[in-house]
C-alpha cells in the first residue's frame, strides 16, 4: 500500500513538472513577436507618428498584443497570455432597433384533404397554395405562376423590435402566434397590427410568384415551394437606437429599382420614430406613438443611417438620382442642418463606411474614397474624394479593420487580402496612409506569428473584437 502511494506521489510530481515545463515553453519563446515592414508603394516617412497595436489569438486560448510605431517595427513589444478556457472577448451589446421585412406566409394549413375548415381560414398567398393543393392529384407535382396582387392588397410586414431590455419578434406571425400565450402573444399581435396598419404599401401590379405542390401516392404532401418570378419588393431598414426612441427608414425600391407607393403611410416615405422606455424593471415600446418624424423625397435612396457620438444628429448616407449625399439632421427638430454632396459622377453607390467619431470614411463603388470631417462646432465638412485605382491591387480596402485621422492624413490597417484559402486568417497585416492627393505610402507587415497550418482555421488570426488599433501621436 505504502509502495503504491509513493508511486502515485511520484506520478503527480512528474505531471506537475511536465505541466510547468509545458507552460514555460508556451510562454517564453512566443512572447517575442517580430514584425517585418515591407514598403510596397510611396514614402514610408508619411507614416511617421503612427502607432499600431495588433491583437491576435490562436484558437481563442493564446493571445498576443503587439505594439510598434510605423518605421520602427524592430522594436515591437508584445504581451502574451494563456487562457485555459476559451476567451471570445467582450462584445458590446447594441440593440438592433427595428427590423422589418416582407413575409409571405402560407398560414397553418396542414395540407390534408379533410382540413377544409382550417383551409377556409387562410388568406393571402395561403389561398393560392390551397387552390393548387386542391388541383394536385395524388402522385402528382404541379406548379403555377400567380400575380401577388390577386391575393394581397398590401405587402404583409413582419419583423422584430429590439430595444434595451425588450425584444418583440413578430416574424412568421401567423404561424408563431398560435404557440404563444398571455402577455407575449398580446405583444406580438400588437406589434404585427401596428406595423401593418401603419406601413400600407400596395403590391406591385406585375409582381409574380411561382408556387409548387407535390403529393405522394397517398395524397400526402411530399414537398412545396415558392419564389419570385421577376420583379419583387423586399423591405429592409436602416435603424439607430437613441436613448428614448428608435429611428429608422425603409427601403422603398423594388428589385428593378421601381419606387413603390408609400403614399398611404402617414407622412409618406421618410424617417420613422418609435419611442420606448427602458428600465431594469421592464422596458416598453409605445406602438401607438409610431410616427413619421421627417418626410423625405422618395427619390432619395437611403443607404446607411447613423448618429453622431452625442446622439444629437442623425446622419443619412444615400443617393438622390446619381448624386451620393450625406444629410445631417437635428434629432430635436428633425431639421436638415446640412446636405453635403459627396460625388455626382461615375458609379456613386456606397457599400461600406467607417465611423471614426470625428470623421467618416465612405468607400464609393468605383474605387474612390471620401472623408467627411466633424468640426468642433458639430458641422461636417467634406475633406477629400480621392481616386485609388492605382493602389486597389495592393489590398482589399473593404477589409480595413481600423482607421485614424490626424486632420491631414488618413491611416488605415487590416489583415492581408486572401491569396489562398489557407491564408484567410493569417496574422500578417498592412497599413496605408492617404491625404487629399491620394496614397502616400503602403506597407506590408509580416508577423512571425503567421505560421500556416494545413487546416484553414488552425493558425493565428486577428481577434473578433478590435483586432487592430491605430493612433497618430
Amino acid at each position: 500500500m505504502r509502495k503504491a502511494l509513493v508511486i502515485l506521489l511520484a506520478f503527480f510530481v512528474l505531471c506537475s513538472c511536465g505541466a510547468a515545463m509545458a507552460y514555460s515553453e508556451a510562454m517564453d519563446p512566443r512572447e517575442e513577436v517580430t514584425v517585418e515592414e515591407i514598403l510596397k508603394a510611396g514614402d514610408s516617412a508619411a507614416a511617421e507618428g503612427l502607432s499600431l497595436e495588433v491583437r491576435t489569438s490562436y484558437r481563442d486560448n493564446l493571445f498576443w498584443n503587439t505594439r510598434f510605431t510605423a518605421g520602427n517595427s524592430e522594436n515591437a513589444e508584445s504581451d502574451y497570455r494563456v487562457s485555459v478556457k476559451k476567451d471570445y472577448g467582450d462584445w458590446d451589446y447594441e440593440p438592433s432597433g427595428v427590423n422589418l421585412n416582407v413575409m409571405l406566409e402560407e398560414g397553418n394549413f396542414d395540407y390534408s384533404d379533410g382540413d377544409y375548415e382550417a383551409a377556409a381560414e387562410l388568406e393571402g398567398i395561403g389561398v393560392a397554395y390551397r387552390e393548387l393543393w386542391l388541383e394536385t392529384k395524388p402522385g402528382e407535382e404541379r406548379e403555377k405562376s400567380i400575380y401577388l396582387k390577386d391575393y394581397l392588397d398590401y405587402y404583409p410586414i413582419s419583423g422584430e423590435i429590439e430595444v434595451p431590455g425588450l425584444t418583440v419578434d413578430f416574424n412568421f406571425y401567423r404561424f408563431n402566434s398560435d404557440f404563444l400565450e398571455g402577455h407575449e402573444k398580446a405583444a406580438v399581435e400588437e406589434a404585427y397590427k401596428a406595423f401593418n396598419d401603419y406601413f400600407k404599401i400596395p403590391v406591385l401590379e406585375n409582381e409574380k410568384q411561382i408556387i409548387s405542390i407535390a403529393k405522394n401516392e397517398k395524397g400526402q404532401l411530399r414537398s412545396r415551394g415558392g419564389g419570385t418570378d421577376g420583379e419583387a419588393f423586399y423591405m429592409w431598414v436602416d435603424t439607430v437606437v437613441l436613448p428614448d426612441a428608435v429611428y429608422f427608414t425603409i427601403h422603398n425600391r423594388s428589385s428593378q429599382e421601381t419606387i413603390v407607393d408609400t403614399s398611404l403611410i402617414p407622412g409618406g416615405y421618410g424617417i420613422y420614430r418609435l419611442p420606448y422606455f427602458a428600465s431594469e424593471g421592464g422596458s416598453e415600446v409605445y406602438l401607438d406613438e409610431l410616427s413619421t418624424a421627417k418626410s423625405l423625397d422618395e427619390r432619395f435612396e437611403v443607404i446607411y443611417m447613423l448618429t453622431d457620438e452625442p446622439m444629437e444628429k442623425l446622419i443619412l448616407i444615400g443617393r438622390l438620382d446619381n448624386s451620393l449625399r450625406m444629410l445631417i439632421i437635428d434629432v430635436a427638430t428633425m431639421e436638415t442642418l446640412q446636405d453635403i454632396e459627396i460625388a455626382s459622377d461615375g458609379n456613386t453607390g456606397c457599400w461600406q463606411y467607417y465611423d471614426g467619431g470625428d470623421f467618416i470614411v465612405l468607400f464609393i463603388d468605383d474605387m474612390r474614397t471620401a472623408l467627411v470631417e466633424r468640426q468642433p462646432s458639430g458641422e461636417y465638412i467634406l475633406r477629400f474624394v480621392i481616386e485609388d485605382e492605382a493602389d486597389g491591387r495592393l489590398y482589399n480596402r473593404y477589409d480595413a479593420q481600423a482607421m485614424a485621422w490626424d486632420g491631414e492624413k488618413l491611416a488605415l490597417s487590416g489583415f492581408k487580402d486572401i491569396k489562398d484559402i489557407n491564408e484567410r486568417y493569417r496574422a500578417d497585416f498592412y497599413y496605408a496612409v492617404y491625404d487629399e492627393t491620394g496614397l502616400l505610402c503602403f506597407v506590408d507587415c509580416d508577423s512571425s506569428l503567421s505560421l500556416l497550418e494545413e487546416v484553414q482555421w488552425d493558425c493565428v488570426r486577428g481577434l473578433d473584437v478590435d483586432p487592430i488599433k491605430l493612433e497618430w501621436k
